[in-house]
């Protein structure tokens, strides 16, 4: 157990240093936020570092000092706690060489404690803001900025270190972030983001996959997501010439909603009610994967007896999505046929790109019916727009690797 100078306090005892051993006393305490600790790791035999010593001798105190600067802690009882660490120098006692140690609590990089760092990598991973954690922990803006950019340079390491394994199904999503177009490299089975390139762009994504794993692994890719987007499927022709492409119904999904909206503005909202109530018409037409109650049922029903246009627009918009929902393939050609035949002509269109595109990708959209994914592309999109909104101003850089190495995966 550490010795601890004043038994009475519960400050000492209950500080997380104290229950690994280390010793600590109060320096300085200001009573409105600061309080400085005297910090002595617990004693411990180092094996020697030297690649001559063979790390067999032990190393002996040789010094004692405590460090110039202060290490950062997470806040106990209101207080921004500091840490005037005891630094000690060693001596191996076979080859003479004079080390000194480092605590594993400590990250001497960033001058903060282990568990600080696990602290503002968790707020990071809940979009807590950069003014908000340094404004939290005593810190500048700057220096949260530069603890995110050492973790993911730490992360990016790590992967590089463990030679990145290109997945068997790899999946293309374009994204708009931070003012750029960007296209999303994704492992679509374990649900996760491996890369964001910051351009759509043949030469871009050839150069950043190449990069982390080399072309000897292209042949191993067997299935290739992507939205309907012409060029990635001309990329993945000519990366993965023995994979197969799909297309998820979530971007036809997408697609059925957008001729939804061209027909909405096409009508000029003509609604004779208040403008809080159209925004409700609005969360109805496009309820973001939730089902409506009979209750919004039966109101979207009288909001729609006001436009005619957009109920014929809606009635194929869920036409639409009945024919995506078949068991099998065969199942869907013949719905997608006999749906795309029966759009009527007031409303056609605006659902003329959704035809075509099914007309013109009939292969990839069928394959996706013969793959049953858990893909949550909508899911993706909705953190997306939440890193957009909290990471305004933010490059693309930073959302990089908060999408990466610092967020929940999925």
């Amino acid at each position: 157990m550490p010795v601890i100078n004043l038994p009475e306090d519960d400050e000492l005892r209950n500080h997380p240093l104290a229950q690994k051993r280390w010793t600590l006393t109060i320096l300085f305490e200001d009573k409105r936020r600061i309080r400085v600790y005297h910090a002595v790791p617990p004693r411990i035999e180092l094996e020697c570092p030297s690649s001559k010593c063979g790390a067999k001798g032990r190393g002996w105190l040789h010094q004692k000092r405590p460090t110039k600067s202060v290490y950062r802690d997470i806040p106990q009882d209101g207080k921004l706690i500091q840490l005037r660490v005891l630094r000690r120098r060693l001596q191996c006692s076979r080859c003479g060489l004079i080390f000194t140690e480092h605590p594993k609590d400590l990250d001497e990089k960033l001058h903060i404690t282990a568990d600080l760092l696990s602290r503002i990598r968790k707020d990071l991973r809940h979009f807590v803001t950069l003014s908000a954690i340094a404004q939290e922990y005593g810190l500048s803006i700057s220096g949260v900025k530069k603890i995110e950019k050492v973790i993911v340079e730490r992360e990016d390491e790590k992967r590089e270190e463990q030679r990145f394994s290109l997945p068997s199904h790899v999946g293309f999503h374009s994204a708009h972030i931070a003012k750029t177009d960007c296209c999303l490299l994704r492992d679509p089975d374990n649900q996760a983001v491996w890369e964001l390139v910051p351009s759509q762009e043949t030469e871009g994504i050839t150069r950043t996959i190449e990069r982390l794993c080399g072309r000897s692994r292209f042949e191993h890719v067997r299935l290739v997501s992507m939205p309907l987007n012409q060029t990635y499927r001309e990329l993945a022709r000519k990366l993965f010439p023995r994979a197969r492409i799909l297309v998820p119904k979530y971007y036809l999904e997408v697609m059925a909603n957008q001729s939804l909206e061209r027909t909405l503005v096409r009508d000029s909202w003509g609604l004779p009610v208040p403008k809080d109530a159209k925004a409700k018409f609005r969360s109805l037409l496009f309820p973001s994967g939730r089902r409506l109650s009979a209750r919004d049922k039966n109101r979207l029903d009288r909001l729609m007896d006001t436009t005619l246009l957009v109920r014929r627009a809606h009635i194929q918009k869920e036409l639409f999505l009945k024919a995506l929902s078949c068991k099998t393939r065969n199942e869907a050609e013949v719905a997608f046929a006999q749906w795309w035949c029966g759009v009527p002509q007031p409303v056609r269109q605006d659902f003329e790109p959704l035809i075509l595109a099914i007309r013109n990708w009939e292969q990839e959209i069928c394959e996706a019916f013969d793959h049953k994914l858990k893909d949550p592309l909508a899911q993706l999109d909705r953190d997306l727009k939440r890193l957009n909104e909290v990471g305004r101003g933010y490059s693309v850089r930073t959302i990089r690797g908060r999408l990466l190495y610092l967020m929940d995966s999925r």
